[in-house]
């Protein structure tokens, strides 16, 4: 007696609850030899029935019910600044970009050293970038992070594993009086005489347009 012929089928599952979905997703499918296959979708549970039956007389059959939970998938978070060492003032460029399976997609707030700088920017293709930041930090190092926030439940949130510096310098600026060099009193027996005096501060051309107002001058005579 030749042996009995078998065929492999999926069926929707049952018992489901809540969010847990019963339906063959999308995509699944199992071989003629039983080897199943799918492409993971969205985040969530899974029940489905693995079906076997043969063509003997009569026809045998019997099922399995198994469950697929699909995860959220990590991901990581790189950053960088541009340019590394900026003066105070001048202008940088953030940027950050997020791998994971797939494309992630959500935005990414930058920080400074802890501090959020600008607002969360929106990712395209898995990058994100805040560009012309001016540089409001005292001369000094400071540390750059990313923190990718997630609008979907298939990636998990992640942090920049590896910080960038971003290197403060102060603004390269020139100063020159241009106040009075002589004075004259009000009279040949007086003292003394009221001058102003007065000086230009005035930015280097790096091809950043700095602020100067936080500029302070120092008058001495000699």
């Amino acid at each position: 007696m030749p042996a009995n012929n078998v065929t492999f089928s999926l069926e929707n599952g049952t018992g489901c609850t809540g969010t847990e979905q019963c339906n063959v997703p999308s995509g699944a499918n199992i071989s003629s030899g039983g080897a199943f296959s799918w492409t993971l979708g969205a985040t969530g549970t899974y029940k489905l029935k693995v079906k076997v039956s043969d063509d003997g007389s009569p026809n045998l059959s019997d099922d399995e019910q198994i469950i697929i939970t699909v995860a959220p998938a990590s991901t990581t978070t790189t950053v960088q600044v541009t340019p590394g060492s900026q003066q105070y003032s001048d202008l940088v460029t953030l940027s950050a970009t997020v791998n994971g399976p797939g494309t992630p997609t959500g935005s990414v707030q930058f920080t400074i050293d802890g501090n959020p700088v600008g607002s969360p920017q929106t990712l395209s293709g898995g990058s994100a970038s805040l560009s012309n930041q001016p540089v409001t930090q005292a001369p000094g190092v400071y540390s750059v992070n990313a923190l990718y926030i997630s609008n979907s439940p298939n990636w998990n949130n992640s942090a920049s594993g590896a910080q960038n510096n971003l290197t403060v310098t102060k603004e390269n600026a020139t100063l020159g009086y241009t106040g009075p060099y002589f004075a004259a009193t009000s009279s040949a027996t007086a003292t003394s005489a009221n001058v102003t005096l007065n000086a230009l501060v005035t930015q280097a051309a790096d091809g950043n347009t700095g602020n100067l107002t936080n500029a302070k001058v120092e008058f001495v005579l000699l």
